[in-house]
């Protein structure tokens, strides 16, 4: 078995933070993976920007994988409250190259949400939000859109020294 890391930071001068980080594996003949990971946060005065992302991938002797997961958030901060927006891709896929054909397993997901919520300083915090789904799992060998879903929701929750209470409302 060979594993391989390799990590490396970027810090800005005043407010962000980059990182990366390369992984290998490698079990002899079996299989051969390589990931790929990044993280990445902007946050001056009145703007938050952050990136976590990564990619998986391997092949092993009959099979091909690929594993993709992004989170994109940007929020405009204010002192009565913040507004954002937020996407998440999920593209999880596996394939068998000798038949042609992808795994019953695979699915691929994306999500928009936008939302409103108060500022962190407060102990009594609220977040409104509405986000739309789209699903796409494998048909007829194919990625094919299968659902479109949306959710809206309001949670609150209060911080206490010894105890916390949260409610979630979701139509």
């Amino acid at each position: 078995m060979n594993l391989l890391t390799a990590d490396v930071i970027f810090k800005g001068v005043k407010s962000g933070v980059a990182n990366y980080t390369f992984n290998y594996l490698n079990f002899k003949s079996l299989f051969e993976g390589y990931q790929h990971v990044v993280n990445y946060s902007w946050n001056p005065k009145h703007i938050n920007i952050e990136t976590q992302g990564f990619n998986t991938s391997g092949s092993g002797a009959d099979s091909k994988s690929n594993y993709l997961k992004l989170s994109q958030l940007v929020r405009l901060k204010s002192n009565i409250g913040n507004i954002g927006a937020k996407y998440d891709v999920e593209d999880n896929r596996l394939n068998y190259p000798l038949a042609d054909s992808i795994a019953v397993s695979s699915v691929e997901l994306n999500k928009y949400e936008i939302f409103v919520e108060n500022p962190d300083s407060i102990n009594l915090k609220y977040r409104l939000w509405h986000n739309v789904k789209h699903l796409s799992i494998p048909i007829q060998n194919r990625m094919t859109a299968y659902s479109i879903t949306t959710e809206d929701g309001a949670s609150l929750k209060l911080n206490r020294k010894i105890h916390s209470l949260n409610l979630s409302f979701y139509l």
